[in-house]
């Protein structure tokens, strides 16, 4: 991904951003693929609203960029109940638990 350092983002203009707060910047199309996956990902945490989440998708479709159901999908389960650490164990690799994936 294009880095996008403090000062490059502060001199981004406010409608260059999808979400409250200035959050979820989408200066080019990576950025707004970007946008749509961890808004996905802050919608199932609660973190934003559906209309923010829509928000981000209509943007990133103006932009160029295809928005199907997938991004919704690319969400893990245990992201929507917290369990974030489970995903990635220490040396980042999936099944971070005993009990993860194993019947």
């Amino acid at each position: 991904m294009a880095v996008l350092g403090k000062t490059k983002r502060d001199k981004l203009p406010k409608k260059a951003f999808a979400g409250p707060g200035r959050s979820f910047p989408m200066n080019d199309k990576e950025h707004a693929r970007k946008a749509v996956q961890l808004g996905a990902r802050s919608l199932a945490k609660g973190n934003i609203s559906a209309a923010t989440y829509a928000r981000i998708k209509a943007r990133a479709r103006k932009m160029g960029v295809a928005v199907s159901g997938q991004d919704e999908m690319m969400v893990h389960p245990a992201m929507m109940s917290g369990q974030d650490s489970c995903i990635l164990g220490s040396h980042g690799r999936a099944g971070g638990h005993a009990g993860y994936g194993r019947s």
